[in-house]
């Protein structure tokens, strides 16, 4: 029997959208860390899959979602995503999440788990969904953008253009590995969620802050997965304390 491993063209051929669903324990941590800002907020996420993460942040009442809209380019998932977040009340458009109607107008937060290799055109395109105090929180390897140090300095430090527009303040580390297929194995590096406030002008050594999060602080059993709809929202002043607690 051949142990040969897939190449990353045979990866690509038979998951050419990169899709990779976001379990319910990562979209928490990033709900814990940022919900001051999420709160009451209109949402845009992009790339939304199968809509893993929209039902996590629309599930939970106390962050009290002023308006959200998820983006998925793939029709089929499209129609399942109307099926599953609108009727918890997201606005679902099927199309390019790069290059939305401006008629949209613009949004508190942009959201998304992006593609690997597409994950600095998703950035760059987010950035300008935004409106003035608006933030991008972005789900990738703690890696991204790639082993090239430089590559890294582009995007996050802000002593360039590029950096200095994107404006990044501050990274979670998920110090669990993620289980992306949903298979029990998880992936073979660790995650981050990114955040960057496009509008914001930092001052001259401004550094970002980094943060680490375990899977044993979110109020679940990733295992019980299947039960979460109908367990995790039942007692909203218990969520809302687990939520304003460390």
């Amino acid at each position: 029997m051949s142990s040969r491993r897939t190449t990353e063209e045979e990866r690509q051929a038979a998951n050419p959208l990169q899709f990779y669903r976001t379990p319910p324990w990562a979209t928490w941590a990033v709900v814990k860390w940022r919900q001051h800002q999420l709160r009451k907020a209109r949402v845009l996420e992009l790339g939304s899959g199968d809509g893993m993460i929209a039902a996590e942040i629309l599930s939970c009442p106390p962050l009290q979602i002023k308006e959200y809209v998820a983006v998925e380019l793939d029709p089929g998932r499209a129609q399942l995503l109307r099926e599953k977040i609108e009727p918890l009340g997201a606005v679902v458009i099927e199309g390019d999440a790069t290059c939305l109607d401006p008629e949209l107008g613009l949004f508190d937060v942009v959201v998304m788990n992006p593609p690997f290799d597409k994950a600095h055109i998703f950035l760059l395109a987010a950035a300008g969904y935004l409106n003035p105090c608006g933030i991008v929180l972005m789900l990738q390897r703690c890696t991204y953008p790639g082993e090239s140090q430089t590559d890294r300095d582009k995007l996050f430090k802000h002593d360039n253009e590029v950096g200095a527009t994107l404006g990044f303040f501050a990274e979670l580390t998920l110090t669990n590995r993620i289980d992306f297929k949903g298979d029990g194995r998880a992936d073979s590096v660790n995650h981050s969620w990114f955040a960057f406030q496009p509008n914001c002008v930092y001052p001259r050594g401004f550094k970002a802050t980094r943060e680490h999060v375990r899977r044993a602080l979110c109020p679940w059993d990733a295992n019980r997965e299947p039960e979460l709809a109908r367990q995790k929202w039942v007692e909203q002043k218990k969520q809302l304390s687990l939520l304003e607690t460390t």
